[in-house]
This record gives C-alpha cells, sequence and structure tokens, in this order.
C-alpha cells in the first residue's frame, strides 16, 4: 500500500514540459500548438512507462525522485512527421528514465506534421522535447539529501 501511494503521490505530479522555442523563426502560436500535439502523442505512453519503470527500479520512490528529473531529447522530423534519429542531450540523472524518453519518441514513429514555416525549405528538422518528473514527497517518504559532490 505505501508504494501504490508513493507512486500516485509522485507521479500525479508528473509532467511534459514541451520546448516551444524550438525553432525561433516559426510563430509562437504554431510552435506552442504544434508542441501540444506532439506532447499529446507521446506523454500518456511516458507517463505509464515511467511509473512502470520506477515500480521496478525504485519502489519506496524515495531514491530517483527525491528531486526534479528532466530528460531532454532531440527528434528530427520530416514534413509529413516521420520521427528519426531521437537521442538525450540533457540527462536527468537517471538511464532509465533517459532510455524511456527515447523509446517513446521511437515507438511513436510518426507525429503530427510540424508547422511548414518551422520545416523551412528543409526535408527534415530538429526539435528538442523535455520530459519532467516534479519531485513530491508522500508522508511516510522523507527526502534524503544527495550525496556530497567530490
Amino acid at each position: 500500500m505505501v508504494r501504490t501511494n508513493c507512486l500516485r503521490a509522485v507521479f500525479l505530479a508528473a509532467c511534459l514540459v514541451a520546448c516551444a522555442s524550438a525553432r525561433r523563426d516559426q510563430p509562437r502560436s504554431a510552435a506552442a500548438a504544434w508542441a501540444e500535439t506532439v506532447k499529446a502523442s507521446v506523454g500518456p505512453a511516458w507517463t505509464n512507462r515511467v511509473k512502470q519503470a520506477a515500480a521496478e527500479h525504485d519502489p519506496g520512490v524515495c531514491l530517483d525522485f527525491r528531486r526534479d528529473r528532466r530528460t531532454v531529447v532531440n527528434f528530427t522530423v520530416d514534413h509529413d512527421g516521420q520521427v528519426s534519429d531521437v537521442h538525450v542531450t540533457a540527462s536527468s540523472g537517471i538511464e532509465y528514465l533517459d532510455n524511456l524518453a527515447v523509446d517513446v519518441f521511437r515507438s511513436a514513429k510518426r507525429l503530427n506534421p510540424p508547422p511548414a514555416r518551422a520545416m523551412g525549405s528543409q526535408s527534415k528538422a530538429e526539435f528538442p522535447f523535455a520530459f519532467t518528473v516534479v519531485a513530491m514527497y508522500p508522508p511516510d517518504c522523507a527526502p534524503r539529501s544527495d550525496p556530497p559532490t567530490e
């Protein structure tokens, strides 16, 4: 029961953050609208897979999620929405979270096509996307200090 409550408390706070500044030359509203479609495409799968992985790797949710975790991936998409070249550009510090972020994009395969202005005359464009888990401490899971760095 404690494990379920910890997971529920932490992952109710899980959120996805789209980097709408992917291409500064496109109108913000077009970028924001497209980022929301990307979020809707990958968000539910990521959230479910993080819950499963956390239950396996950190059942008490007191080790890996005592602070916010953010993985930033860059992905390439073509004018039809085909996804390729997904890679981590900023690690969360937890390997399995980083791997899940990449896997979720790779399994999506195709997204809604990006705005034409985002693509310009290119056949493909690269965009960043951030996955964030916000730390929350359930009453039975006190935060621990990170080990000192040397």
